[in-house]
């Protein structure tokens, strides 16, 4: 089986630290510095084996050094960054390994921690040759925020420039001032509280959240349950009301988000009652009647045996995003979109790039309420970083708008 790394992953963060380097090497095109770039052939030694892999690099143009690391000896693969250099050394993050290397113009030599055990390593340049696809991500930044990311992800906008979200299972507000997005913490007992992504209500009153009480204190089903968050302030929560068990299971309801009309979109692992259960990760809309949830499918043949998440929904209810992985072909989460004609949806279709890439997980697609942009989680830096592109950028979903706005 392929080791994949995948959108239900909480990638650790990755820093570049002190990456401006008078000696650094030709431009690339004019477009800042190239610290790093090419393919490298990377061999681990362990006791019974020489284990090769194969790195693909390349540097952005705000200097973040990141790229794709694959072997077929142990079939694994995962995005890799770079979290510091030094005048002499190197150092990567791939999920949770790390790599420390020698800085050298030709053989470097140091350890690769993989899966809890220090083997020694060598990486040595092969090609200035990268994919295309990675070679085309360097001019596509993440939000540029005011605190560190940790496992930042789950955008839930409130408009183009302003955002819930979550990073360090806090949730914050972020508002876009220049290049830089400043943050705001949102207030809740955290001691009492972990909370993973969240959903804004069409009124903006009300953050649903998927997540976990840290005590008995409070409701909990399992894995992790639906809690609404009523805001007394756009930073400021009043009242967490756990949602009934017609909603929330014994295993993981994640990834929840509002439909315009004030229904919820749901994302779960588990059994919901009344309903047949197609795989490991499956959607449904829940219409809201007061304090009642409905539970039903959004579309009969929708949920495949494969994973399919984070379902949300434009500002119209005509286009509807999720994602879905194929861990049988090999596929990472891949970011799917809908569109609605009378009282039927489409059949789903890859939204491509510069949204999803062949080489990493994208996931967690949202639009902003006046449709411009759109918000999306990808690890293809190395780490899980909040993207934002206008819908005009997008082909796959500016042709869908096109066809709604006519």
């Amino acid at each position: 089986m392929k080791i994949l790394i995948h959108a239900l992953a909480i990638i650790t963060p990755v820093l570049l630290i002190g990456c401006s380097m008078s000696d650094a090497p030709e431009n690339y095109d004019d477009q800042g510095p190239n610290i790093m770039s090419g393919t490298f052939e990377l061999t681990m030694e362990t006791d019974s084996m020489d284990i090769s892999f194969s790195v693909e690099l390349v540097t952005a143009v705000d200097s973040a050094v990141y790229g794709y690391i694959e072997s077929e000896t142990v079939d694994y693969e995962a995005p890799i960054g770079l979290d510091s250099l030094t005048t002499d050394s190197l150092y990567f993050r791939t999920y949770t390994h790390h790599l420390a290397l020698s800085r050298s113009d030709t053989v470097m030599d140091g350890q690769f921690d993989f899966f809890d055990t220090f083997h020694p390593a060598t990486m040595t340049k092969r090609s200035d040759d990268v994919r295309t696809s990675l070679l085309a991500t360097r001019e596509q930044l993440p939000l540029k925020l005011d605190i560190e990311a940790k496992g930042m992800a789950w955008a839930a906008p409130l408009s183009g420039d302003r955002t819930y979200l979550v990073n360090d299972n806090l949730i914050y507000l972020a508002e876009k001032e220049g290049d830089l997005w400043n943050t705001t913490f949102v207030e809740y007992d955290t001691t009492a509280w972990d909370f993973y992504s969240i959903g804004l209500s069409p009124d903006q009153d009300r953050l649903l959240a998927h997540g976990v009480p840290k005590t008995d204190a409070y409701p909990h089903e399992g894995g992790g349950d639906y809690y609404m968050l009523t805001l007394d302030t756009p930073t400021s929560v009043g009242n967490i009301t756990h949602l009934p068990s017609s909603v929330n299971t014994d295993s993981y309801d994640i990834f929840p988000a509002f439909t315009p009309d004030g229904n919820v979109l749901l994302s779960t692992w588990g059994k919901v009652e009344g309903l047949d259960q197609a795989g490991r990760g499956d959607l449904y809309l829940a219409e809201v009647d007061g304090g009642n949830y409905t539970v039903r499918p959004i579309m009969e043949g929708l949920n495949t045996e494969q994973p399919e998440a984070g379902a949300s929904m434009g500002p119209n209810g005509d286009i509807l995003l999720f994602h879905r992985s194929d861990r049988d072909q090999g596929f990472p989460d891949r970011i799917f979109k809908m569109e609605k004609t009378d009282s039927e949806w489409s059949e789903p279709e890859l939204v491509g790039p510069p949204v999803t890439r062949d080489f990493t997980y994208t996931y967690g697609g949202r639009i902003d309420p006046t449709g411009e942009y759109l918000f999306f989680n990808s690890g293809f830096r190395g780490q899980t970083e909040i993207f934002k592109i206008p819908i005009s950028d997008i082909p796959d979903l500016a042709n869908s708008f096109n066809n709604h706005n006519q």
